[in-house]
């Protein structure tokens, strides 16, 4: 059953993502991955920003920004389904602004109806450092 979801959301997000992203899916080696599967899209202009897709079962599935070190974790549902259509879209058409700094990213997304959604991740060991202001003096891109 989550077979069929996965297949159909991709299908959803090829179709819709066509003309600003080029969507490159895992199958494993034996051509079927589950119960963990991949996909990345990579944005055809210069402004977008790869995304990459994972799926895990049942469980959950993971949206994450760039090179993975920001991400999403979300469930099956209706609407955690469409924020991952909204997400892809608006970072793979530039969408997003990114800050860095040791141990730390910071992600925020402008999604279609104007709304932003934003996450931070923090690595071990430099994230654990208090980095006061980080956001406002860290690299953006």
């Amino acid at each position: 059953m989550v077979g069929d979801k996965w297949d159909a959301l991709l299908m959803d997000l090829g179709s819709s993502l066509h003309d600003v992203a080029t969507m490159v899916r895992d199958d494993g080696p034996d051509g079927h991955s589950f119960p963990i599967a991949q996909t990345d899209f990579h944005p055809t202009h210069d402004a977008g920003t790869r995304m990459s897709l994972i799926c895990i079962g049942a469980l959950e599935l993971l949206l994450s920004y760039g090179d993975g070190r920001a991400r999403w974790e979300l469930d099956w549902t209706d609407e955690d389904v469409q924020f991952v259509k909204d997400v892809v879209r608006a970072v793979c058409t530039g969408n997003s602004k990114e800050v860095q700094a040791p141990g730390r990213i910071h992600v925020e997304v402008t999604l279609p109806d104007g709304s932003t959604v934003k996450t931070s991740t923090y690595e071990f060991p430099f994230g654990l450092v208090p980095l006061p202001g980080w956001k406002r003096w860290g690299k953006k891109t």
